[in-house]
């Protein structure tokens, strides 16, 4: 913490007059150049410039003024999906008095609460460096109170009359020695094992998960979740984002799971798809083909795609669907089929000069995207995508088959 704090009792001017000449540069050449200096800041200023790159524009506005922690850059929530946060804590609880971050990291959740809410906002951080971070982005901001501590026993530690509005937890998915974690239970803090005072001490939780999660194995987990969103950012499934009420002892209704693809969103409960049956078609040329975005599989509404939205499936295995024109609001991205062939020597020989560049899939298939690129022998790229997958409804004939779509 020395480097940190003469940084702060600095002004920071060494600082960042040493990040604008540098920040061009490759971080491990100035650790090389710079390995031994006396200046006990240039190690910070390093990783501070090594943030800057690794960040690109995934916080935007919201990007904190300095950044000591390259995996807290990686673990960070993206401003679009901050902002989605907001949205759903605003719907919440409207007009809120205090809210709580328990894992603070870099901010980027608590700047778009405390941006949407404009009340008294607490950070706490575990980390004392992240947390000094912190501490000097939220500077200008009168409402937001950084703590520097372990956020349960500070909780723990809080007289029985204080309550918050909402609590924000995203709870660390790293060990000890940095392995990935996604077990609810083996993460830090242990929401599960805290929802006693969880329910002392808020109105509302909003619990960030990791994508890696089983959607029903959560619900089970965590009984008092009334909204589970699987959220897309950048195209791959980037949380499962759990809201628990915590006002009632028990739930009434089974909890809502929405979709968020880009701008579109898709909600069901669980019982509704339990209680819809999947639809079967077949593919052909002239149809639309529909692939869910990578949260809508996360979610399986398979069920309530066909039923509510006369999709259909093209193998109970294959999470693909036709129809005969397409459903703009769907998360997920529609195609047009141009071809359907067989999956045989005859076709691999031929479609690759037909179709000399492609996007390659596969689905429910017997080769990987990859294998099936060197076998057809296409580059990467233009306006077509190839899909290697299994067609047939129950009880019919399975096929082997090459999709050959264009996108829209």
């Amino acid at each position: 913490m020395v480097s940190l704090q003469y940084i702060l009792l600095n002004n920071m001017e060494d600082f960042w007059k040493f990040v604008e000449k540098h920040r061009n540069d490759d971080p491990a050449r100035l650790r090389l150049k710079y390995h031994g200096s006396n200046e006990c800041w240039i190690e910070d200023a390093i990783t501070h410039i090594e943030c800057m790159r690794k960040c690109g524009n995934k916080f935007g506005e919201a990007q904190p003024e300095l950044m000591l922690s390259t995996l807290s850059v990686e673990q960070a929530t993206s401003e679009r999906v901050a902002q989605l946060h907001g949205e759903i804590a605003c719907r919440l609880i409207g007009n809120p008095h205090n809210i709580l971050d328990m894992t603070c990291g870099l901010g980027i959740d608590l700047h778009a609460l405390s941006g949407t809410f404009q009340c008294h906002s607490t950070g706490i951080e575990i980390n004392p460096k992240l947390a000094n971070a912190a501490t000097y982005n939220f500077r200008n901001n009168p409402l937001v109170d950084i703590v520097n501590a372990d956020s349960v026993k500070w909780l723990e530690s809080l007289s029985d009359d204080t309550k918050f509005d909402l609590i924000f937890i995203d709870p660390a998915r790293r060990g000890d020695v940095g392995q990935r974690l996604f077990n609810i239970h083996h993460c830090q803090p242990d929401v599960a094992e805290m929802l006693p005072l969880l329910a002392d001490k808020c109105r509302y939780a909003m619990v960030k998960l990791s994508p890696m999660l089983d959607v029903t194995q959560t619900l089970r987990d965590l009984p008092p979740i009334t909204e589970l969103h699987i959220v897309d950012d950048n195209g791959e499934c980037r949380e499962l984002l759990a809201v628990l009420d915590l006002t009632s002892e028990s739930r009434e209704t089974e909890p809502l799971i929405t979709v968020h693809s880009e701008d579109r969103t898709l909600s069901f409960t669980p019982a509704e798809e339990r209680q819809q049956h999947e639809q079967y078609g077949n593919a052909l040329a002239g149809m639309w083909l529909f692939e869910p975005s990578p949260a809508c599989m996360k979610a399986r509404p398979f069920a309530t795609l066909c039923q509510c939205h006369g999709l259909r499936k093209l193998h109970p295995n294959t999470n693909l669907f036709v129809n005969d024109t397409t459903v703009y609001d769907l998360p997920g991205k529609w195609y047009e089929i141009k071809e359907v062939a067989d999956f045989a020597s005859s076709v691999i020989k031929t479609i690759g000069k037909r179709i000399p560049k492609a996007d390659i899939a596969a689905r429910n298939f017997p080769f990987k995207a990859e294998e099936l690129q060197r076998r057809l022998k296409i580059k990467s790229g233009g306006q077509h995508r190839i899909i290697g997958a299994t067609i047939g409804e129950p009880r019919i004939p399975e096929r082997h088959v090459l999709l050959v779509l264009r996108k829209m």
